[in-house]
This record gives C-alpha cells, structure tokens and sequence, in this order.
C-alpha cells in the first residue's frame, strides 16, 4: 500500500520548484505533476527520475489517451520511472492497472494532467 503521494503544481519560481524536485526524488510515492501546456511537465518528471533512479533504470513514457494494458504490463517489467502523459484520460479499467502497479512492482509513477484529477474525477474522467 502507498503511504504518500506528492502533487507538484508547475510553478514560475524555478527554485522552488527544483527544491521540491529534491524533495521527492528520493521518495518511492507517486508524483503527480500539474500544469498547462509548455510548463515544463516531462522536464521536472526526468530530473525527479535522475534524482532518485537507480542506476541504469528506464524513464519510460506513456501516452494514456493511447495506453493498454500490454503496454503497462511491459513498462512494469521493466521498472524505472513511468512518465503517465495525460493521465486523465487514462481508460477506466486501466486505472486500477496503474494502482496495483504503483504498489506492487518496481516502477515509481510520475504522471502530469493539465488539471488536478479531483478535477477529473467531477466530469467522470477518473475513478
């Protein structure tokens, strides 16, 4: 079960957002990263994974409007980082997917939307 996950607003203080980028980069949660087109997103989400990667593991990148299951069973035999682009449209039935891998395998999540998924779940995006 995960004890924690962090929320990382993209923000115009780029120092703050690189001490938060520390912050987190050595914890196993999940990361949850918000802000609009051109922010920043998958920037802050590779060096939160080259802080806290070990050594040789994979940042891997998936689309969720285009995810299936195959492609995150894969990503999760493979460890690593798993960069969930969009993840707000992630499919249903693969949100549970993305849980149970958070929990059980070796892959950190580092997922970015442009809305918060509280958001999301309210227009019945999430679950």
């Amino acid at each position: 079960m995960l004890e924690k996950s962090y929320t990382l607003f993209c923000l115009d203080d780029g120092q703050r957002t690189l001490q938060i980028v520390e912050q987190v980069a050595h914890s196993a949660c999940p990361v949850l990263i918000v802000g609009e087109a051109g922010t920043g997103k998958r920037n802050i989400a590779e060096k939160i994974h080259a802080a806290g990667a070990a050594e040789g593991a994979p940042f891997q990148a998936i689309d969720c409007a285009e995810a299936t299951q195959e492609s995150l069973d894969s990503a999760a035999r493979r460890g690593g980082s798993l960069y969930l682009r969009g993840v707000s449209q992630l499919k249903p039935a693969l949100q549970q997917s993305i849980l149970r891998l958070s929990g059980s395998s070796p892959i950190r999540s580092l997922a970015f939307s442009r809305n918060t998924l509280v958001d999301a779940a309210r227009v019945g995006g999430m679950r």
